[in-house]
């Protein structure tokens, strides 16, 4: 309720008059807060922001934006990555030689065991054509088996296997197969994973190169603007050299016309004032003149660096051209290198199949 009772001075002569306020009564507190005034919003971060101490600008960042800081932290961040990764690039090279020389040797086996299969498959078809010269095979079966000793003497131990029955032989065989099999989709395998970090090891190089050019063309800019800047200031601090020159030339002039005249007035003639306002058009034309030729000079750099940024891009897709080609390269190499594998696959396989029917033949001709 706003209904109040309020007692005005009475006129001269009068007594007091009682006047009853008959407006309507406000409804809500909100109401009243706008008639004497209105609201504002409270906030606890405008009052920290009144409250917080200046923001310190380094002088560091008024050449080298925030952007250009970070870009470099990133460059840092990628070399260390770049350096992780050839560190792991090298393990697995460490790893992938490990592996060719278990082959080396696994092939070195097949190779020994495949040619004593060979030697005594002769040997039985030998025994088994000439039934009736039982005794000269058997001799020259000894002398073939210590030939053969002999020569793999550094295998230890193939003596003994030669004294195995075939079925133990195939079984050494197959798993020499499998074995080489197991360490071939191995090879494949890290093969796969060196080409992989290989790959990621070049981009790394690209952004880290991309981050370094944008640096250095940023630092450059930086540097042309600080050099146009100083032109400028030195240009000022000769027109303002001059002008103050002027001014104490004039001051001087008007302090020996007073000596002279002995009043507070100068007096200058036309001469003296076309001759001093052509001198202070000249400074000033001279100064706009090096002005320009600094700006000239700011926006020659900045071509200057647009078209080397252009050579950048050209030499850039040059070299994507030239990695492409060599991974369609990989690529065929490594096709190569699997027909390679399924050929020998096939032809071992053939090997042993033909080894074991012979071995069967000699078990049925004795």
């Amino acid at each position: 309720m706003t209904g109040q009772v309020a007692l005005d001075p009475a006129p001269a002569g009068g007594e007091g008059r009682a006047e009853i306020d008959t407006s309507a009564p406000f409804e809500s507190v909100r109401e009243a807060v706008d008639h004497f005034g209105g609201s504002a919003v409270w906030s606890s971060c405008l009052i920290k922001r009144m409250l917080a101490p200046p923001k310190v600008t380094s002088p560091f960042h008024l050449f080298f934006p925030t952007d250009q800081l970070d870009e470099t932290a990133e460059c840092v961040r990628s070399d260390g990555r770049t350096v992780q990764l050839e560190k792991e690039l090298s393990i697995k090279e460490r790893k992938t030689l490990d592996m060719l020389e278990e082959l080396e040797f696994t092939k070195k086996i097949i190779s020994d065991l495949k040619l004593k299969m060979q030697r005594e498959s002769a040997d039985a078809s030998t025994v088994v054509g000439q039934p009736g010269q039982t005794e000269a095979p058997s001799a020259e079966t000894e002398e073939s088996h210590s030939e053969n000793v002999e020569t793999y003497g550094d295998m230890g131990g193939l003596d003994i296997q030669l004294q195995q029955p075939p079925s133990s032989v195939l079984m050494e065989l197959e798993q020499a197969k499998a074995n080489l099999t197991r360490t071939t989709a191995d090879l494949a395998e890290i093969r796969a994973c060196v080409e992989s970090l290989r790959n990621e090891i070049a981009k790394e190089k690209i952004l880290v190169e991309r981050s370094r050019e944008k640096t250095n063309a940023s630092i450059s800019t930086a540097e042309v603007r600080c050099l146009a800047a100083k032109k400028i200031e030195e240009a000022a601090r000769a027109a303002e050299a001059f002008a103050l020159a002027e001014i104490k030339a004039l001051l001087s002039s008007e302090a020996s016309a007073g000596d002279l005249q002995g009043t507070d007035g100068v007096i200058l003639s036309m001469e003296e004032y076309f001759e001093l306002a052509s001198k202070a058009q000249e400074s000033d034309v001279s100064s706009r003149k090096k002005i320009e030729a600094a700006m000239v000079q700011v926006e020659e750099a900045n071509q200057s660096k647009f078209n080397s940024l252009n050579k950048l891009e050209e030499a850039k897709l040059e070299v994507e051209k030239c990695k492409k080609a060599l991974q369609d390269a990989l690529k065929r190499a490594h096709a190569a290198n699997r027909g390679k594998i399924t050929v020998e696959q096939s032809v071992r396989r053939w090997l042993s199949e033909n080894g074991y029917k012979n071995i069967e033949h000699e078990a049925n001709g004795t």
